[in-house]
């Protein structure tokens, strides 16, 4: 699993192996209103030539939100750095208090005239200072903006970042910002530089530093731009992604950003490894301190999602070598930075040239109210019920945002066609040399039973588990329930259990009946019939529902034989759906792989509509 330290070099790497799609060009510019001046329309002709812009301009008080998109130039509204938008508060309230206060006695005001002179004589010569930088702002930066300095501190982490060929300061309050940038960048990162006359550039030693100073007006300068940066622009925007450099054959696809019960994962690796040339990778959100992580190759730290130096640097490894997105319960790529939904995104996306899909896994677009119509056991039939009630608003606007979708759809379980009709199954993926069958089940006089709710409320926990309880208490079973198991350590608990009981009230099979047929467990869970018709082949759990546990489990102590048979099928089904080669298979026309022998096919298995396809 790759460390948040090592996330932060993955833009170098990328352009180390050569496989980059995208030059990049930062603009920097101290005028608040800069996308409408010369910066935004030398940022939107680079941007009509294939270059990818970012301008960065600072936010001023009561302005809008810290990221859009005019045309096709990025723009971030940066904030102050939160120490000097305080320490201005302090200074000001010091300021006002000490000339405000009234000493009457004469006693007092000598004695509080002592004691504050000197502090009183710092302070002011701290304001007359922040008032000459102030000065040089005014008309070009105001709200909590206090001085040049504060450019200094915000842009450069942001430019490195967004790892840019080029940086172009477009006036002279930025250019100690842009030195520090470049410094920051490093390597073969170009600075360029709007030069306020001849004179004063020769005046400056600042401009002595910069690689270029510029004269030329934003139309004529679009066209010298390869030649001052020393790289040209690899395609017209929104043109098939050609490589710069490296491999331009092979699809790059990035899965994520949940990895539901590590699947993200999953069906990168099984992308990677069936079908030829294709590489992949797949990132996990973590979401609170203490959680379930799953194996990935990008962890994202607590806060990331919203830290535009995450998404910068997100978008950056993205535009150098990735053809393909599947986003994870249309989740945006880029973090927040285009909203919630990865329906923000899309233009980006477009603009270079990056094919896009959705997967679904379930509570995000499993719609509570729809559920209730189908499943005689759904846990939202009660629409007064807190949790569903969050539940149907998050649907609700899920599917707001996927009306706005256009793209390939995939839904992780079968059951979630009733939510999309017109995606297509993507099994879930078993890694079959860890999840091994352990000794043969029901040898035991007292059986162990399992039953790993990550969620009860969706598995049916509070229906099932007083009937298992009362069989425990009997000694006709051992019951065992796990809760916060890592991963790695599940196996075992599962090998060396003889039932594992799964999901009762959703009427489908998730990961870990897979896992638990994998392991040769005899598993019991409540499969709806519309669910079955839609799997090519018959699966072999135990059926069972909140009406039928106890009698289900007393018939599999009874029938041993036939629960073991059953059980015994469990890792034949999971190798013929669940090893990865189906999933593989089901992604290789998003993939635009026609050729990956060995595979099984695609045609017949199942589409949105519930038909073969």
């Amino acid at each position: 699993m790759a460390s948040d330290d090592s996330v932060k070099d993955s833009v170098k790497d990328s352009v180390e192996r050569g496989a980059r799609y995208s030059r990049r060009v930062v603009l920097l510019s101290a005028d608040p209103a800069a996308e409408d001046g010369r910066p935004g329309e030398l940022g939107r002709a680079l941007a009509r030539v294939g270059w990818d812009v970012l301008l960065l301009r600072p936010l001023t008080e009561g302005g809008p939100r810290s990221y859009t998109r005019v045309d096709d130039v990025r723009v971030m509204r940066v904030p102050a750095p939160a120490p000097y938008v305080e320490q201005a508060r302090r200074l000001s309230k010091a300021l006002a208090g000490m000339r405000g206060r009234r000493f009457t006695p004469a006693w007092w005001r000598r004695q509080a005239r002592r004691a504050q002179l000197r502090g009183y004589t710092a302070l002011r010569d701290t304001a007359a200072a922040w008032n000459r930088g102030r000065a040089r702002l005014h008309g070009r930066v105001g709200g909590p903006w206090a001085r040049p300095g504060q450019l200094a501190a915000a842009y450069p982490p942001l430019v490195e970042a967004f790892a840019p060929d080029a940086i172009h300061a477009c006036d002279d309050l930025v250019l100690p910002a842009a030195l520090a940038a470049k410094q920051a960048v490093g390597g073969a990162c170009r600075l360029l530089a709007d030069a306020p006359g001849v004179g004063a550039a020769r005046r400056s030693k600042l401009y002595a530093r910069v690689d270029r100073l510029i004269r030329e007006q934003p139309a004529d300068l679009a066209a010298r731009y390869p030649e001052l940066v020393g790289v040209t622009p690899p395609r017209e925007p929104g043109s098939a992604r050609t490589a710069i450099a490296g491999d331009t054959a092979a699809p790059y696809l990035t899965i994520g950003p949940t990895n539901m019960a590590g699947q993200g994962y999953a069906w990168a690796r099984a992308v990677a490894e069936h079908l030829p040339g294709v590489r992949s990778e797949a990132l996990m959100l973590r979401r609170e301190k203490g959680g379930l992580l799953f194996e990935c190759d990008e962890l994202i730290p607590l806060g990331g999602w919203d830290d535009p130096r995450w998404q910068l640097r997100r978008m950056a490894t993205v535009l150098d070598g990735r053809t393909h997105v599947l986003a994870e319960n249309l989740k945006g790529v880029f973090g927040s930075l285009n909203g919630s939904f990865l329906t923000g995104d899309v233009p980006e996306l477009i603009r270079a040239g990056i094919r896009f899909g959705v997967v679904f896994h379930g509570s995000e677009i499993r719609n509570p109210a729809r559920h209730a119509e189908l499943e005689p056991f759904s846990p939202f039939t009660d629409p007064e019920c807190e949790r569903t009630k969050q539940l149907q608003q998050l649907v609700e606007r899920t599917e707001k945002a996927l009306e706005r979708f256009e793209g390939p759809r995939f839904v992780s379980t079968p059951d979630l066609i009733d939510d999309v009709p017109d995606a297509r199954w993507l099994p879930v993926v078993v890694d079959l040399d860890a999840w091994t069958p352990g000794p043969p089940p029901l040898e035991r006089e007292r059986p162990v039973v399992i039953h790993a709710p990550t969620n009860p409320f969706l598995k049916g926990t509070d229906l099932i588990e007083p009937v298992v309880r009362r069989l425990h208490d009997k000694g006709v079973i051992e019951y065992r329930r796990l809760e916060k198991v890592p991963p790695a350590e599940l196996v075992a608990f599962v090998q060396d259990a003889d039932i594992v009981l799964d999901h009762f009230v959703i009427g489908n099979y998730s990961v870990l009946t897979c896992q638990a047929m994998a392991a040769g467990r005899v598993t019991v869970c409540h499969v709806h019939e519309r669910v079955r018709k839609r799997v090519p082949a018959e699966i072999p759990v135990v059926e069972a529902d909140p009406t039928t546990i106890g009698e289900v489990l007393e018939w599999i102590l009874a029938e041993r034989d036939q629960a073991r048979a059953l059980a015994a099928a469990g890792p034949g089904f999971v190798r013929e759906f669940h090893d990865g080669r189906m999933s593989a298979a089901v992604l290789a026309g998003f993939l635009g792989v026609a050729d990956a022998p060995g595979l099984p096919s695609p045609a017949g298995f199942l589409t949105g509509d519930g038909r073969g396809g």
